[in-house]
């Protein structure tokens, strides 16, 4: 078992390899995402929210043994959890650095909430990452074509000037989507939002399309490697300047074909996932 504590360690490769450690040695496994993920891709993103994907039935204890090791519960009236929040809305998030200050509230506008840059966040894999296959528990497979280590030899090497590609070494396995699967799921995601009403789903759908602009720009994605054909037309428009209108012609039908054929998860009651109660 692993008897980690948090004590307001730096936000770096040593602590997500301690979180990885902590969850999988309490059998609960775990997938990174996020900034961390995209920098691994070559993506020149600032490091400052660890993002983990669990699966849902083991997301409960999750969120139990991370409070049990001394993360703190974020019970501020969070941004994360406001319906005009354009990110994903975690399960649960804790604080890891508690200097942040309050957004300013304008009477024209809805409230923000409170911000903390410096967090870490659980998501439910029904969520951000439905259409992989079950979450391993340690290292998969080598040549495993969904999940990979932030240490696997098909990412670029490590550039340490930028802290991108490659991680040279981890004190434990670090889990991570493959690229192809990684750029899937943000179509998908882009998609599900596209497919609701809402301002809130507009947002997020905007977020979503932004996440994959940095994969367009940044990595080494071939979109024959995507699964599913219509994702790779989805792709190769995205790729393409000059085809604005014609992705978004295309994606509002493609969007509307999965919600028909039930391939989104269902939204939970009241609208955003649940939040902790301590």
């Amino acid at each position: 078992m692993s008897d980690f504590k948090f004590n307001g360690q730096n936000l770096d490769v040593d602590l997500i390899a301690s979180i990885a450690k902590l969850l999988d040695t309490n059998g609960i496994p775990n997938v990174m995402w996020g900034p961390y993920v995209l920098a691994r891709y070559g993506a020149p993103l600032v490091l400052q929210e660890l993002s983990f994907v669990i699966p849902d039935q083991h997301i409960d204890r999750a969120r139990e043994v991370l409070l049990a090791a001394n993360f703190v519960s974020c019970q501020d009236d969070c941004h994360l959890v406001q319906p005009v929040c354009n990110l994903p809305h975690p399960y649960a998030h804790f604080i890891l650095d508690d200097k942040d200050q309050p957004r300013v509230v304008h009477d024209d506008m809805p409230p923000l909430g409170t911000w903390h840059s410096f967090r870490l966040e659980l998501h439910k894999k029904s969520r951000l990452l439905w259409t992989l296959p079950d979450i391993p528990l340690g290292a998969p497979a080598p040549d495993d074509p969904s999940y990979m280590l932030v240490t696997d030899d098909r990412l670029d090497e490590y550039d340490p000037r930028m802290h991108l590609g490659r991680v040279p070494y981890t004190h434990y396995p670090v889990k991570m989507p493959t690229l192809p699967r990684y750029a899937e799921s943000l179509a998908y995601g882009y998609l599900r939002e596209r497919s609701r009403e809402g301002e809130g789903h507009n947002l997020r759908a905007w977020f979503f399309l932004g996440e994959t602009t940095y994969i367009g720009e940044y990595c080494k994605l071939r979109v024959a490697d995507l699964e599913e054909p219509r994702i790779r037309r989805f792709w190769r428009l995205l790729d393409d300047p000059s085809s604005n209108h014609p992705l978004f012609r295309y994606s509002t039908r493609l969007a509307a074909e999965l919600k028909t054929a039930n391939f989104f998860p269902e939204e939970e009651e009241g609208g955003r996932e649940a939040q902790e109660n301590t």
